[in-house]
C-alpha cells in the first residue's frame, strides 16, 4: 500500500485530504507542523508527501528543504492556499514535485499524486506549473469569491446571504439580542473606519456544518468546531461584506481574525484601544441560505462610525409609487435591494422572467409573467388574467412572511382587464400589506392614473 504523509496545521484540511486518499487506496499518516513533517518523514519513509506552506514551528518551505536535503528523490506535493507566483517558484526550486491550490478538487489530487508516483520528470512537472501561472493569477484576482467557492465546494452546496436587520445597540444588550449560544471570530476594521468587529454564528449550526464536511466529530466537538470555524469565518465575512457594502452607505475592510465566543465578546470589544473615542456599536443580522438550510449570523461593529443609513429605507406596511422612467430602473433597484435585506420578492411584469431574474440577481425569483405564451418556466406563472394573478399573490402571501411585491407594467394590466378591476386588485393587496407589514412598489405609469389619484389611495410617492 502506498504511504502518504499529509502535513498541515488545519484539522479540516488534513481530514479532507486523508478521506480522499483513503478512498483511493492510500495509507495516510499526518503531521501538524513542519518539524513533525520532517521527523515523520525520517520515521515512516512515505512514498509521497502533501505539504502545506504556512504552518507553525517550521513552515512548509523549510520542511521541504530539510526533507530534500536528506532524500533528493522525495516526492512532495505542495497543497496550499498561498498561490503567489514566487511561492510556486520557491517550492519547486526547493524540490517540490507539484503544486495544488485550495479549494481542493478530488480528481486533481489523485491525478497529481499518481503522476508524481510514476516518477514524472521534474522538468516536466515544472513546465506544468509554469503553464498554469496565468490561471493562478486569475485565481488571486478573484480572492474575495475564493472563500465562498471553497466552502461551497467543501459541503457541495450553494451559499447565499441577505441582511435582515440592522440597528445600533448597547454592548450589554448583545447576548440577549442574539438569544443563542454562538462561536465566532474577532476582526480588526481597516480602511475608512477603525474599530473592531465580531462575526458570530450559532454554535449548533457551526457544529452541523462541520459534521457535514468532516463526518462525526463527537470525540472532539469543541476544539474541532472552533478550529474549522476560524477558516470558515473568512468565507462568511466576505459574503457578508459583499451584501453589507451594497445595502449600507459605508465602506470598510475587515482583517486580523481572532477566536471569540459569546461569553468573551464584551471583554474582547471593550479591550480594544482606539485613537479617538468610539461613538457607537452596531448589530447587523444576516440570514444565510445553504440549500434548504438557513440560519442567522451576527456582525457586531464597534467603531468610530458616527452614523450608518440604508441606501433605501422602505418601511414595512407602506405602499410606494415610484416616479420612474419606462424602464423602471429605480423600482427594480429598490426591489433588488430589499430582497438583499431579507425580504421575499414577487414580481408581476411583462418582461421575460429570465431578464427580470438577471436584473434582480436571483435566479429563483417568483415571477408572474404577463404573457399569453404557453411556456413552462420554473417558478413562474404566465397569465394576463387578474383573478388568476390574485390567486398567485394570495398563495404567495399565505406561504411566506416579510414580502416585497413589485407590480410592473400596470398599463398592460389595465389594457388586458379594466381600470376598475385593477383598482380593486390593488386595494386588496394594499389592505393585506398594511395588515401583514409587507411592501408594495408600483412604478408610476401615466396611463394608469395621475399621481393625485395614488396620493388619495394611501400611496407614498418616491421621486
Amino acid at each position: 500500500m502506498v504511504k502518504v504523509l499529509v502535513a498541515d496545521d488545519s484539522i479540516l484540511t488534513r481530514t479532507m485530504l486523508k478521506n480522499i486518499l483513503i478512498e483511493n487506496g492510500y495509507h495516510v499518516d499526518e503531521a501538524v507542523n513542519g518539524n513533525e513533517a520532517v521527523s515523520k518523514y525520517d520515521e515512516i519513509k512515505p512514498d509521497l508527501v502533501l505539504m502545506d506552506l504556512v504552518m507553525p514551528e517550521k513552515d512548509g518551505l523549510s520542511a521541504i528543504k530539510d526533507i530534500i536535503r536528506k532524500d533528493s528523490s522525495a516526492k512532495i506535493i505542495v497543497c496550499s492556499a498561498d498561490i503567489q507566483d514566487f511561492r510556486v517558484s520557491e517550492a519547486i526550486e526547493a524540490g517540490a514535485s507539484d503544486y495544488i491550490t485550495k479549494p481542493f478538487d478530488k480528481e486533481k489530487i489523485i491525478a497529481v499524486a499518481e503522476k508524481c508516483l510514476k516518477s514524472a520528470a521534474l522538468d516536466e512537472v515544472r513546465q506544468d506549473v509554469n503553464t498554469e501561472r496565468a490561471i493562478l493569477k486569475d485565481f488571486i484576482k478573484n480572492g474575495m469569491m475564493r472563500g465562498i467557492q471553497a466552502l461551497s465546494k467543501m459541503i457541495n452546496k450553494n451559499i447565499k446571504v441577505s441582511i435582515s436587520d440592522f440597528r445600533s445597540i448597547e454592548l450589554p444588550d448583545i447576548p440577549g439580542y442574539i438569544g443563542t449560544d454562538c462561536i465566532g471570530v474577532n476582526y480588526k476594521l481597516t480602511g475608512t473606519n477603525t474599530g473592531t468587529a465580531a462575526l458570530l454564528i450559532p454554535r449548533q449550526f457551526a457544529y452541523d456544518i462541520v459534521c457535514d464536511i468532516m463526518g462525526d466529530i463527537s470525540d472532539d466537538t469543541e476544539g474541532t468546531v472552533s478550529s474549522v470555524f476560524n477558516e470558515m469565518g473568512n468565507v462568511f465575512i466576505n459574503s457578508f461584506l459583499s451584501t453589507f457594502d451594497y445595502l449600507l452607505d459605508i465602506k470598510m475592510t475587515i482583517d486580523a481574525p481572532e477566536d471569540v465566543t459569546q461569553d468573551t465578546i464584551l471583554e474582547k470589544l471593550n479591550s480594544i484601544e482606539f485613537v479617538s473615542p468610539v461613538s457607537q456599536a452596531y448589530m447587523v443580522k444576516g440570514k444565510y441560505f445553504i440549500d434548504n438550510l438557513e440560519f442567522n449570523m451576527f456582525l457586531i461593529l464597534y467603531t468610530d462610525i458616527k452614523s450608518i443609513a440604508y441606501k433605501y429605507d422602505l418601511k414595512d406596511g407602506i405602499n410606494y409609487l415610484v416616479n420612474d422612467d419606462r424602464n423602471s430602473g429605480k423600482s427594480f433597484d429598490m426591489f433588488k435591494y430589499m430582497t438583499k435585506r431579507g425580504y421575499k420578492g414577487l414580481c408581476i411584469t411583462k418582461r421575460h422572467p429570465d431578464d427580470v431574474r438577471k436584473l434582480v440577481g436571483n435566479e429563483n425569483l417568483p415571477v408572474v409573467w404577463l404573457s399569453t405564451e404557453d411556456v413552462k418556466i420554473p417558478n413562474c406563472v404566465c397569465t394576463t388574467s387578474l383573478p388568476k394573478i390574485g390567486k398567485v399573490v394570495q398563495s404567495f402571501y399565505g406561504k411566506v412572511n416579510k414580502i416585497i411585491l413589485l407590480i410592473d407594467d400596470i398599463e398592460y394590466l389595465v389594457d388586458t382587464n379594466s381600470k376598475g378591476i385593477v383598482n380593486g386588485f390593488i386595494e386588496e393587496i394594499k389592505s393585506r400589506n398594511m395588515q401583514d407589514k409587507n411592501i408594495l412598489i408600483i412604478p408610476s405609469e401615466p396611463a394608469y392614473g395621475e399621481k393625485e389619484y395614488f396620493s388619495q389611495k394611501n400611496f407614498e410617492i418616491l421621486q
